[in-house]
C-alpha cells in the first residue's frame, strides 16, 4: 500500500499514512486540526524521471 503525507497548516506537523487510497485531509495527531494531503518528497523524487531501475544481474527478473 502507498504511504501518504499531510500536513497541518495549524502546527506544521507532518503526518504519514498508509492507505489503500488517498484522501484530501486528515485529522492532525499533534493538534486536532485538519491536515492536508500533500507531495511526499519521495514521490517527487521518483517521479521527477531520468532515472530507471533494473534487476540484479543473475536474479532471473528483467
Amino acid at each position: 500500500m502507498p504511504i501518504y503525507e499531510y500536513r497541518c497548516e495549524h502546527c506544521g506537523q507532518t503526518v504519514e499514512k498508509i492507505q489503500r487510497k488517498p484522501v484530501a485531509q486528515v485529522p492532525c495527531p499533534a493538534c486536532g486540526k485538519i491536515a492536508t494531503r500533500s507531495v511526499s518528497l519521495t514521490s517527487a523524487a521518483s517521479s521527477s524521471g531520468g532515472g530507471t531501475c533494473s534487476a540484479p544481474a543473475g536474479s532471473g527478473f528483467t
